[in-house]
């Protein structure tokens, strides 16, 4: 049962603020506009207590202009997942399906010597959580060569960001050797239409 605080629309960014007890209850929500646009969530820490009720605050990146309302929809899920291969060898954009209802378009790829850059952006719903793209070889052997990696959301597209750097001692072979991505699938994934709550924004 969890409450909806504030939900807040302004230039500077939006915001919802929920509150409840309970552990790892957050995270498994999506966010739809009156318009049918499900909107990016960008993650955050996000905090916990079957003790006490804690506030969570999230900020969200709207698609249409006026947005009347928004829609919180719990997600049911198993929380297992599964490894998916996209091979390099496919034209972008390109679509990287986690669920059976959501995806990320990747829009661009770029790799040299230091590092990886991505770029993607949301389609449809997903849990809120930052994608992860894993070199991998042609035979799907994930390739551990990012030593870090940096996470920027445009608050005004959506677009996604993620930046991966390599280590000191990566070797042209060794890149040579990246044939594809591993990305991380959930599909027993569904919405709780059910239990949805509607906020409507004046």
């Amino acid at each position: 049962k969890i409450t909806v605080k504030k939900v807040s629309l302004s230039p500077f960014g939006n915001q919802i603020v929920l509150s409840e007890r309970g552990e790892n209850i957050f995270d498994q929500i999506v966010l739809r506009d009156d318009q049918g646009n499900y909107l990016p969530i960008i993650p955050a820490a996000i905090q916990s207590s079957s003790i006490f009720k804690i506030d969570n605050s999230f900020e969200f990146i709207t698609k249409s202009h006026p947005t009347k309302s928004i829609t919180l929809i719990p997600i049911m899920s198993d929380g297992h997942s599964e490894l998916k291969f996209f091979n390099l060898k496919n034209k972008l954009p390109a679509e990287l399906p986690v669920n059976n209802f959501g995806s990320y378009i990747l829009e661009d790829l770029q790799i040299d010597s230091k590092k990886m850059v991505a770029v993607l952006y949301q389609n449809g719903p997903v849990p809120i959580i930052t994608p992860d793209l894993i070199p991998s070889d042609s035979s799907g052997k994930l390739l551990r060569y990012a030593k870090y990696s940096d996470q920027e959301y445009d608050r005004k597209t959506g677009l996604i960001t993620l930046t991966y750097y390599w280590t000191e001692n990566i070797t042209d072979e060794d890149l040579e050797k990246i044939a594809g991505l591993s990305y991380f699938a959930n599909y027993d994934f569904q919405l709780n239409e059910e239990e949805a709550i509607t906020i409507e924004l004046n």
